[in-house]
Parts: C-alpha cells; structure tokens; sequence
C-alpha cells in the first residue's frame, strides 16, 4: 500500500491480450508513476512477440516507446499534453485498447478486489490471478 492522495492506495498495473484475458500483472503502492512500471511490463510479454503496444498517456515516454521498437512491436501510444513534439498514433488501433480497460471492468464484478479486503500484495494478486484463470478456463467453469 502507498500513500496517495486518496489515503492508501494501491495500483494493479496489466498486459491483456487482443483478446481482453490478463498475461502479465503486478500491483504497485498507488503513488508509482505508471511510465516507470511500463518497462517491467514490455520485459514481461517480449517473449510473445506482439505486433503491437497500445497504452495510455501515462506510458508515453521515450525510454518505453524506444524498447518496444526493439522487440519489433508497434508502439500505439498518444502523446502526453507536455510532449513538445507530437508523435502520431493509428486511431484505429488505439481503439483496441479498451479490451484492457473492459478486463479491469470485470475485475471490479468481484467484491474482495475492489474492497481491497486483503491488505497483503500478495493475497491481493493472489485473487487477481484466480479470477483471471477462471476467465481463461471459459464461461463454463
């Protein structure tokens, strides 16, 4: 847990495939700033080979845009407000990214994750990860 300005707060940072189910995640105290998290997040799902990266702002940086181009992937990035000069993004693609935005919906269907119930990171991920198995195993399960 870290301090914020909303008291005690933590942050669940995820890569979700182009299909919305979880294949990388970690929780961070909420203060961590999300371009920082962006790196360890590209290590985790090099080994797949995507043929492309879409994120918010919040990762717009050089050091992850830089890295993604060198796993061969597409930056699908928009630029921060402050960035002096613009970088381009496919609109189209950027619309992907709301499979990412919809896996974090359904995460917050299940009560002990967004009441924040368990104070360990440990038992928290522990849920996240069971939660996103059971998405993986299908609607049958």
């Amino acid at each position: 847990m870290g301090r914020s300005m909303g008291g005690l707060t933590t942050k669940f940072h995820a890569a979700v495939s182009s299909c919305g189910r979880l294949l990388s995640g970690f929780l961070t105290p909420g203060q961590t700033a999300d371009a920082k998290m962006g790196v360890l997040l590209r290590r985790s799902v090099a080994a797949l080979a995507p043929a492309g990266v879409c994120a918010d702002r919040a990762y717009d940086s050089a050091k992850i845009r830089a890295q993604i181009e060198e796993m061969g992937a597409e930056a699908v990035i928009p630029s921060r407000s402050g960035r002096l000069v613009k970088i381009p993004h496919d609109e189209k693609k950027y619309k992907e990214r709301n499979k990412a935005e919809r896996y974090f919906g359904r995460l917050k269907n299940w009560r002990k994750i967004i009441l924040r119930t368990d104070k360990l990171a440990v038992a928290c991920l522990s849920w996240i990860w069971l939660i996103s198995a059971l998405e993986w195993l299908g609607p049958g399960f």
